[in-house]
Protein backbone atom coordinates (compact mmCIF):
# COMPACT_ATOMS: atom_id res chain seq x y z
CA UNK A 1 0.00 0.00 0.00
CA UNK A 2 1.29 3.15 -1.03
CA UNK A 3 2.12 5.80 1.31
CA UNK A 4 -0.76 8.51 2.40
CA UNK A 5 -0.13 11.90 2.27
CA UNK A 6 -1.99 15.10 3.90
CA UNK A 7 -2.52 18.00 1.66
CA UNK A 8 -2.88 21.30 3.46
CA UNK A 9 -2.27 22.32 7.38
CA UNK A 10 -4.42 19.54 9.66
CA UNK A 11 -3.85 20.16 13.26
CA UNK A 12 -4.91 16.23 14.89
CA UNK A 13 -3.69 14.30 17.61
CA UNK A 14 -3.31 10.42 16.94
CA UNK A 15 -6.28 9.82 19.57
CA UNK A 16 -8.59 11.24 16.80
CA UNK A 17 -7.54 9.83 13.78
CA UNK A 18 -9.27 7.08 12.43
CA UNK A 19 -9.65 4.76 9.48
CA UNK A 20 -11.25 4.10 6.72
CA UNK A 21 -10.79 1.26 4.09
CA UNK A 22 -12.33 -0.40 1.15
CA UNK A 23 -12.04 -0.67 -2.74
CA UNK A 24 -12.47 0.86 -6.19
CA UNK A 25 -13.40 -0.87 -9.36
CA UNK A 26 -10.96 -0.84 -12.05
CA UNK A 27 -10.77 -2.51 -15.81
CA UNK A 28 -7.64 -1.93 -16.87
CA UNK A 29 -8.47 -2.31 -20.78
CA UNK A 30 -9.21 1.53 -21.13
CA UNK A 31 -8.16 3.56 -23.51
CA UNK A 32 -6.56 5.95 -21.62
CA UNK A 33 -3.45 4.13 -21.07
CA UNK A 34 -4.41 3.92 -17.02
CA UNK A 35 -2.74 0.18 -16.94
CA UNK A 36 -3.14 -0.42 -12.98
CA UNK A 37 -5.32 0.75 -9.94
CA UNK A 38 -2.51 1.68 -8.64
CA UNK A 39 -2.43 4.59 -11.14
CA UNK A 40 -5.57 6.56 -9.39
CA UNK A 41 -5.80 8.69 -6.90
CA UNK A 42 -8.71 8.81 -4.20
CA UNK A 43 -8.95 11.87 -2.18
CA UNK A 44 -10.73 12.35 0.58
CA UNK A 45 -12.05 16.07 1.77
CA UNK A 46 -12.83 16.43 5.42
CA UNK A 47 -14.53 19.74 7.63
CA UNK A 48 -12.48 22.14 7.07
CA UNK A 49 -11.19 21.47 3.17
CA UNK A 50 -8.75 19.64 4.03
CA UNK A 51 -7.43 16.45 2.15
CA UNK A 52 -5.83 13.52 2.39
CA UNK A 53 -5.00 11.20 -0.64
CA UNK A 54 -4.00 7.37 -1.23
CA UNK A 55 -3.33 5.32 -4.25
CA UNK A 56 -4.68 1.86 -3.70
CA UNK A 57 -3.22 -1.10 -4.92
CA UNK A 58 -2.73 -2.80 -8.01
CA UNK A 59 -6.45 -4.54 -6.89
CA UNK A 60 -7.92 -1.88 -6.04
CA UNK A 61 -7.77 -1.94 -2.09
CA UNK A 62 -7.11 1.01 -0.10
CA UNK A 63 -6.90 2.17 3.37
CA UNK A 64 -6.68 5.97 4.38
CA UNK A 65 -5.86 7.76 7.78
CA UNK A 66 -8.20 10.34 8.22
CA UNK A 67 -7.43 13.03 11.02
CA UNK A 68 -11.01 12.33 12.94
CA UNK A 69 -14.39 11.81 12.45
CA UNK A 70 -17.23 13.64 10.30
CA UNK A 71 -18.66 14.21 6.82
CA UNK A 72 -15.89 13.61 4.03
CA UNK A 73 -16.36 13.77 0.20
CA UNK A 74 -14.37 11.63 -1.96
CA UNK A 75 -12.96 12.01 -5.46
CA UNK A 76 -11.04 9.96 -7.88
CA UNK A 77 -8.46 11.31 -10.15
CA UNK A 78 -8.68 10.93 -12.95
CA UNK A 79 -12.13 10.45 -12.44
CA UNK A 80 -13.32 9.16 -16.00
CA UNK A 81 -11.89 6.17 -18.39
CA UNK A 82 -13.35 5.68 -21.25
CA UNK A 83 -13.71 1.97 -23.21
CA UNK A 84 -14.47 0.26 -26.28
CA UNK A 85 -16.65 -3.29 -25.77
CA UNK A 86 -15.01 -5.38 -28.74
CA UNK A 87 -17.70 -7.63 -29.14
CA UNK A 88 -20.26 -4.78 -29.84
CA UNK A 89 -18.11 -2.06 -30.47
CA UNK A 90 -19.92 -0.36 -28.44
CA UNK A 91 -17.89 2.75 -26.60
CA UNK A 92 -18.50 4.03 -22.59
CA UNK A 93 -16.84 5.55 -19.87
CA UNK A 94 -16.87 4.62 -16.41
CA UNK A 95 -16.97 7.71 -14.28
CA UNK A 96 -15.52 7.91 -10.70
CA UNK A 97 -16.43 10.93 -8.30
CA UNK A 98 -15.09 14.37 -9.11
CA UNK A 99 -16.04 16.13 -6.32
CA UNK A 100 -17.93 18.90 -7.79
CA UNK A 101 -20.38 17.26 -10.03
CA UNK A 102 -20.17 13.84 -9.38
CA UNK A 103 -20.19 13.36 -5.39
CA UNK A 104 -19.69 10.77 -2.55
CA UNK A 105 -20.24 11.53 0.89
CA UNK A 106 -19.77 9.22 3.87
CA UNK A 107 -20.33 9.99 7.46
CA UNK A 108 -17.17 9.01 9.32
CA UNK A 109 -17.68 7.54 12.91
CA UNK A 110 -14.87 7.43 15.47
CA UNK A 111 -14.59 3.58 14.37
CA UNK A 112 -13.74 4.49 11.56
CA UNK A 113 -15.33 2.14 8.17
CA UNK A 114 -14.67 -0.42 6.42
CA UNK A 115 -15.30 -2.30 3.08
CA UNK A 116 -16.41 1.23 1.43
CA UNK A 117 -16.64 0.64 -2.18
CA UNK A 118 -15.85 4.22 -4.25
CA UNK A 119 -18.70 4.18 -7.00
CA UNK A 120 -18.20 3.69 -10.74
CA UNK A 121 -21.03 4.79 -12.98
CA UNK A 122 -20.95 3.54 -16.46
CA UNK A 123 -22.01 5.59 -19.71
CA UNK A 124 -22.75 4.17 -22.86
CA UNK A 125 -22.63 6.31 -26.27
CA UNK A 126 -24.68 3.72 -28.49
CA UNK A 127 -25.13 4.59 -32.04
CA UNK A 128 -28.72 4.71 -33.54
CA UNK A 129 -28.81 5.17 -37.11
CA UNK A 130 -32.18 4.10 -39.62
CA UNK A 131 -34.31 6.27 -41.74
CA UNK A 132 -37.52 8.80 -41.87
CA UNK A 133 -40.31 8.65 -44.53
CA UNK A 134 -40.58 12.14 -46.30
CA UNK A 135 -42.74 13.39 -49.37
CA UNK A 136 -41.67 17.24 -50.56
CA UNK A 137 -44.74 17.69 -52.52
CA UNK A 138 -46.29 19.36 -49.09
CA UNK A 139 -48.42 22.70 -48.77
CA UNK A 140 -45.44 23.67 -45.79
CA UNK A 141 -42.16 24.94 -47.97
CA UNK A 142 -40.50 21.88 -46.83
CA UNK A 143 -38.67 20.88 -49.53
CA UNK A 144 -35.63 18.71 -48.73
CA UNK A 145 -36.07 16.38 -45.54
CA UNK A 146 -32.67 17.76 -44.79
CA UNK A 147 -35.16 20.64 -43.22
CA UNK A 148 -36.49 17.90 -40.37
CA UNK A 149 -35.03 17.67 -37.42
CA UNK A 150 -34.89 14.39 -35.32
CA UNK A 151 -34.40 14.56 -31.97
CA UNK A 152 -34.20 11.44 -29.33
CA UNK A 153 -34.83 12.35 -25.72
CA UNK A 154 -33.70 10.06 -22.94
CA UNK A 155 -35.56 9.95 -19.47
CA UNK A 156 -34.22 12.58 -17.52
CA UNK A 157 -34.85 15.13 -20.30
CA UNK A 158 -30.91 15.21 -21.99
CA UNK A 159 -31.45 15.28 -26.08
CA UNK A 160 -29.71 15.14 -29.14
CA UNK A 161 -30.85 16.26 -32.16
CA UNK A 162 -29.69 15.26 -35.94
CA UNK A 163 -31.09 16.29 -39.53
CA UNK A 164 -31.34 12.95 -41.89
CA UNK A 165 -29.34 13.07 -45.01
CA UNK A 166 -30.85 13.75 -48.50
CA UNK A 167 -31.51 10.22 -49.10
CA UNK A 168 -33.65 9.87 -45.77
CA UNK A 169 -30.94 8.33 -43.43
CA UNK A 170 -29.87 9.32 -40.21
CA UNK A 171 -27.46 8.55 -37.30
CA UNK A 172 -27.30 9.90 -33.69
CA UNK A 173 -24.49 9.50 -31.05
CA UNK A 174 -26.33 9.29 -27.60
CA UNK A 175 -25.36 9.40 -24.14
CA UNK A 176 -26.59 6.57 -21.94
CA UNK A 177 -28.51 3.67 -22.92
CA UNK A 178 -32.28 3.10 -21.82
CA UNK A 179 -35.69 4.30 -23.07
CA UNK A 180 -35.54 7.65 -25.50
CA UNK A 181 -38.61 9.47 -26.93
CA UNK A 182 -38.34 10.65 -30.36
CA UNK A 183 -39.93 13.75 -31.76
CA UNK A 184 -39.49 15.49 -35.29
CA UNK A 185 -39.77 19.19 -35.69
CA UNK A 186 -41.94 20.20 -37.99
CA UNK A 187 -43.69 17.58 -36.42
CA UNK A 188 -46.94 17.46 -39.25
CA UNK A 189 -47.05 18.27 -42.94
CA UNK A 190 -49.92 18.87 -45.53
CA UNK A 191 -50.59 16.88 -48.42
CA UNK A 192 -53.45 16.51 -50.83
CA UNK A 193 -54.09 13.19 -53.32
CA UNK A 194 -53.60 14.23 -56.71
CA UNK A 195 -55.91 11.29 -58.02
CA UNK A 196 -58.70 11.73 -55.50
CA UNK A 197 -58.24 15.65 -54.85
CA UNK A 198 -58.92 14.57 -50.88
CA UNK A 199 -56.44 16.44 -48.32
CA UNK A 200 -54.32 14.73 -45.68
CA UNK A 201 -51.38 15.05 -43.60
CA UNK A 202 -48.29 12.90 -42.33
CA UNK A 203 -47.81 13.33 -38.50
CA UNK A 204 -44.41 12.76 -37.55
CA UNK A 205 -43.78 12.38 -33.20
CA UNK A 206 -44.53 15.34 -31.43
CA UNK A 207 -44.60 16.06 -27.86
CA UNK A 208 -47.91 15.74 -27.42
CA UNK A 209 -50.15 13.00 -28.62
CA UNK A 210 -48.16 10.77 -30.89
CA UNK A 211 -45.22 9.26 -29.07
CA UNK A 212 -42.47 7.13 -30.48
CA UNK A 213 -40.69 5.95 -27.70
CA UNK A 214 -37.31 3.21 -28.30
CA UNK A 215 -35.25 1.04 -25.92
CA UNK A 216 -31.87 1.76 -27.23
CA UNK A 217 -29.36 -0.87 -25.78
CA UNK A 218 -25.58 -0.59 -25.34
CA UNK A 219 -25.01 -1.57 -28.46
CA UNK A 220 -27.66 1.00 -30.32
CA UNK A 221 -29.57 0.63 -32.97
CA UNK A 222 -29.33 -0.14 -37.08
CA UNK A 223 -32.25 0.24 -39.34
CA UNK A 224 -34.31 2.80 -37.15
CA UNK A 225 -37.88 3.94 -39.15
CA UNK A 226 -38.99 6.92 -37.76
CA UNK A 227 -42.73 6.41 -37.09
CA UNK A 228 -45.42 8.50 -38.91
CA UNK A 229 -49.25 8.70 -38.98
CA UNK A 230 -51.18 9.54 -42.06
CA UNK A 231 -54.28 11.86 -40.96
CA UNK A 232 -57.27 12.48 -43.23
CA UNK A 233 -58.43 15.82 -43.66
CA UNK A 234 -61.39 17.65 -44.97
CA UNK A 235 -59.55 19.92 -47.31
CA UNK A 236 -56.03 20.78 -48.00
CA UNK A 237 -53.55 23.60 -46.30
CA UNK A 238 -52.85 26.02 -48.97
CA UNK A 239 -51.01 28.06 -46.78
CA UNK A 240 -47.48 27.47 -46.24
CA UNK A 241 -46.86 26.45 -42.08
CA UNK A 242 -43.72 28.19 -40.90
CA UNK A 243 -41.03 25.69 -39.57
CA UNK A 244 -40.67 25.84 -35.91
CA UNK A 245 -36.77 26.97 -34.82
CA UNK A 246 -34.95 23.92 -33.34
CA UNK A 247 -33.97 24.33 -30.19
CA UNK A 248 -29.99 23.98 -29.18
CA UNK A 249 -29.16 20.42 -28.28
CA UNK A 250 -28.99 20.60 -24.45
CA UNK A 251 -26.34 19.21 -22.31
CA UNK A 252 -26.00 16.50 -19.50
CA UNK A 253 -26.90 17.98 -16.10
CA UNK A 254 -24.38 17.69 -13.01
CA UNK A 255 -25.18 15.07 -10.33
CA UNK A 256 -22.91 11.67 -10.55
CA UNK A 257 -25.63 10.07 -8.74
CA UNK A 258 -28.67 11.32 -10.64
CA UNK A 259 -27.14 12.74 -14.19
CA UNK A 260 -29.36 10.34 -17.52
CA UNK A 261 -31.01 9.49 -14.35
CA UNK A 262 -27.65 8.27 -14.30
CA UNK A 263 -26.25 8.90 -16.83
CA UNK A 264 -25.11 11.97 -17.93
CA UNK A 265 -22.01 12.51 -17.28
CA UNK A 266 -21.61 16.34 -16.47
CA UNK A 267 -21.40 19.53 -18.71
CA UNK A 268 -23.27 22.46 -19.77
CA UNK A 269 -27.41 23.20 -19.87
CA UNK A 270 -29.97 20.53 -21.00
CA UNK A 271 -33.25 21.76 -22.34
CA UNK A 272 -36.15 19.16 -21.75
CA UNK A 273 -38.47 19.09 -25.21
Amino acid sequence: MTAIMLVGALASNAYAQTIVSGSIPFDPDNLNGVKSAANLTIYAIGPGGAEIKVNPDAYGNFSMILPGNGTYSFRVEPYKLDYLNKTTNASYSIFYPDGTANVFIRVVPDQGLKNVTIPAMKVAYPTISGTIPFDPANYNNVTSITDLTIYAINESGFSVKANPNPDGTFSMSLVGSGEYSFRVIPSRLDYVDKSTNMAYSIQYPDAANNKFTVNIPDEGIKNLTIKTWKIEVEEPTATPTAIPAGTPTPTPAPGFMAALAMLGAAVATMKKL
